[in-house]
């Protein structure tokens, strides 16, 4: 289900790619100091 791609598509400046490196470097980041990731951020 897609909502209306086209209105929100600006709101999206990230490629999913950079998306998914940012979050595996961040996750890494904190697992270094000792802070829990959870995938998905819940």
């Amino acid at each position: 289900m897609c909502l209306l791609p086209e209105l929100v598509k600006h709101l999206n400046l990230m490629q999913q790619w950079e998306s998914l490196e940012i979050e595996a470097a961040l996750a890494d980041a904190f697992r270094a100091v000792a802070i829990p990731w959870i995938e998905g951020g819940h």
